[in-house]
């Protein structure tokens, strides 16, 4: 497996179609369905069940998505770890922002 897998995994469970997972990551339905029947294969277990109204994920299917989201996570904290391991500060910078005049009191600026 992959990262390109984990992504594949992480969107087919919140879509919940291989049609429009398809769409999202200009993928075709076959090439994704191949990759799905080939996790599968190397983890022995079904992730999800196929109907007329779409995906519906197994048990073991939901584990492994929020595993591959925890261990995303973990590859993205590692990688900003060893590129500030150098005398260089280097990464990505993550900032949020809140529009002021959302929070309540506050006038529009």
């Amino acid at each position: 497996m992959n990262e390109k897998d984990w992504i594949l995994l992480q969107t087919l469970y919140e879509v919940k179609s291989i049609t429009k997972t398809a769409e999202m990551l200009y993928i075709s339905q076959p090439a994704i369905t191949y990759r799905l029947s080939s996790i599968e294969r190397e983890f022995g277990i079904e992730i999800a069940k196929r109907s007329n109204k779409g995906l519906k994920f197994t048990s073991e299917g939901e584990y492994l998505v929020h595993y591959f989201e925890k261990m995303s996570r973990e590859l993205e904290k590692t990688k900003d770890w060893l590129l500030n391991m150098g005398k260089k500060i280097q990464g990505n910078l993550r900032l949020a922002y809140l529009a002021p005049f959302l929070i309540t009191g506050c006038q529009k600026y």
